[in-house]
């Protein structure tokens, strides 16, 4: 079966690359041509694939609110200068504050979640942050792992397990110590 690389190709659809600043640096010049919107050899098999019309790149990356140009370069500056060079546009957003993210967790969290519940796993989320920001960590608890953990709380399971089972699976094995400082 194709990857989603090779069927936004053929189909002309969009392709939402998470965490860009993750890709290896073998990865990124790989998908050069594609992003070129020029033929690219399909990594499984090497048959040339020419991009359909409408076919794009979505590509998302985290930044610190250092409040300066050194944010931009957090997730980006992993990033070779040559991949970077292909993005047609760059959107800025900022984390939402700890009030807008409380609202969007238990709006569309999948079961009703305690507010204080909520507010203390939000001030967990910052914390692991915040350990980015200093460089102990290198992923932190997004919202959308927040909510989740919100929900494991919800449904009787004990905080250190709901946090392990969210979080231990996508963080490198370097940022578990930090993890549990937290």
């Amino acid at each position: 079966n194709p990857g989603p690389l090779v069927m936004a190709a053929i189909q002309g659809r969009p392709l939402l690359l998470n965490e860009i600043g993750n890709l290896p640096s073998g990865a990124q010049s790989s998908m050069f041509r594609y992003l070129e919107g020029r033929p690219f050899a399909n990594p499984l098999t090497g048959e040339m694939i020419a991009p359909a019309e409408g076919c794009f790149c979505v590509m998302t990356a985290n930044h610190l609110n250092l409040g300066d140009q050194r944010e931009i370069e957090y997730d980006t500056g992993r990033m070779s200068a040559a991949f970077r060079s292909r993005a047609a546009m760059v959107i800025h957003m900022p984390y939402l504050t700890p009030d807008e993210e409380a609202r969007m967790i238990s709006k569309n969290a999948t079961v009703t979640v305690d507010d204080r519940m909520v507010t203390k796993v939000i001030e967990f989320a910052n914390l692991t942050r915040d350990a980015v920001k200093a460089g102990k960590m290198r992923i932190s608890v997004c919202s959308r792992k927040a909510m989740t953990i919100c929900e494991y709380l919800s449904a009787g399971q004990h905080i250190n397990s709901a946090i392990r089972f969210v979080c231990l699976g996508v963080m490198p094995q370097s940022d578990h110590a930090t993890l549990d400082e937290c």
